[in-house]
């Protein structure tokens, strides 16, 4: 049932998003889906190089994101961990912030890099403050909010200061999907679809273990802290690319895996690939509101506006 609530609100919002303010036939837009290259007129050059780019963005970043929820999630056997509350999103932001500021020259070929590496930052200081033990319970939500609180604050003060240099940042920090083209969709892929193979190989074994608590898994072999320190830099990994490619955007990852084991799917494995379905699922309706708000206003709204505005109740 589950996974065919997900698979029709993903059938939605694909019906939503490629009706949204087109004039061309579907005939027409089915055959730029296989030819893009075919475009002629200004409709189909928007349909082909913007609305299915912004799809293809959705639907990625959905699972990605998803993915990464559940993977933290069952690292942490905490159901509030996600990029969200870990503080990597905010980590993220902040170090995009600066590049774009300090070093504008070096945001196209360093920004993914450094996106991680301020995620990796955050995340590092929440373990120093929850501590490990604080990993699984309310010490690592608080700490979460705590660097959040921190990092947006030194971001807003960067943007204050060099306004000038970060005006063209503002759309993507408020997680805006629109896509100029497929340039950013065929970079993200080759950085995140070999590491969501890996961690679907070798990921659930180790997740299994540490579900049994500290003790249990270093009783069957698995070196805990190793292991979690892996797999938790490929999860931010996973999200630093898509933060870079599309902007920052909230809930979904903490959402989506939260409704997949709430729904029955516990084994470690499934609890992956269905979050990442449901991700999806998520974020493309999520993304077919927004588009269908600035459709109706006039005016930009940002798919991470809507998102939090669905996530928060």
């Amino acid at each position: 049932g589950a996974l065919i609530a997900a698979a029709a609100a993903l059938g939605l919002s694909i019906l939503c998003t490629f009706t949204l303010d087109n004039a061309l036939s579907w005939t027409d837009r089915v055959n730029l889906i296989f030819d893009p290259a075919s475009a002629e007129s200004f409709d189909a050059y928007y349909f082909a190089f913007g609305t299915l780019p912004r799809f293809a963005a959705a639907a990625i970043g959905g699972a990605l994101l998803g993915k990464v929820g559940s993977l933290l999630q069952q690292l942490t056997r905490n159901p509030m961990t996600s990029p969200l509350t870990l503080g990597t999103s905010s980590g993220g932001w902040l170090a995009a912030v600066v590049i774009s500021a300090f070093f504008p020259a070096a945001a196209g070929a360093w920004l993914s890099l450094g996106v991680f590496a301020g995620a990796l930052a955050a995340f590092g200081l929440i373990l120093l403050i929850a501590g490990p033990r604080g990993m699984t319970g309310v010490a690592l939500i608080i700490a979460g909010m705590v660097v959040n609180l921190l990092f947006g604050a030194i971001a807003t003060a960067v943007v204050l200061l060099r306004a000038q240099f970060v005006e063209n940042v503002f759309l993507w920090g408020a997680g805006d999907l629109a896509q100029n083209g497929w340039g950013g969709i065929t970079a993200l892929l080759p950085q995140t679809v070999p590491v969501v193979i890996l961690l679907l190989i070798f990921a659930p074994r180790a997740l299994a273990l540490i579900s049994l608590g500290d003790e249990g898994a270093r009783a069957r072999g698995l070196p805990i802290v190793p292991v979690f320190g892996v797999l938790a830099a490929l999860g931010i990994w996973l999200s630093s690319a898509f933060i870079a490619a599309a902007g920052v955007i909230k809930f979904t990852g903490l959402i989506a895996p939260n409704i997949a084991r709430r729904v029955g799917f516990v084994n470690p494995r499934t609890q992956l690939c269905v979050s990442m379905l449901i991700g999806a699922a998520l974020l493309c309706a999520t993304d077919a509101a927004a588009q269908g708000l600035t459709s109706l206003t006039g005016n930009i709204v940002p798919t991470g506006v809507v998102s939090v505005i669905i996530g928060t109740p």
